[in-house]
């Protein structure tokens, strides 16, 4: 028998900042073509990164590639998070209005305390 077995490791990425609020989870279809997209990226109803157009909906509970074809994931639709470890698409950076209409929609985004 072994005793002392490293099974596996866990980091901590500063995403969720409490669980003040549930964290509620939905199933989202993020279009094909739309590339390896990371835990805590904010997407839109339709699966699209952030940009400066877009209303958004949730925020990816795990990484996801869809660069050949669609892929359903998981993503957060309540809870509070890290504004800092949100990730936007590139050049564009998350707005107050964009904030404002993540917490109408349950998601609270605030800093992490270490």
């Amino acid at each position: 028998m072994q005793y002392n077995e490293k099974i596996g490791e866990l980091s901590r990425d500063n995403l969720i900042v409490s669980t003040d609020a549930p964290l509620i989870v939905q199933s989202i279809t993020i279009p094909s073509g739309t590339g390896a997209l990371k835990r805590g990226t904010v997407v839109d109803a339709a699966g699209k990164v952030l940009t400066t157009d877009l209303i958004p909906h949730g925020i990816l509970c795990d990484d996801v590639d869809a660069t050949s074809a669609e892929v359903v994931a998981e993503v957060y639709v309540s809870g509070c998070f890290n504004k800092n470890a949100l990730i936007v698409a590139g050049g564009y950076t998350l707005s107050t209005d964009n904030i404002k209409a993540l917490r109408n929609g349950s998601i609270f985004v605030g800093n992490a305390v270490n």
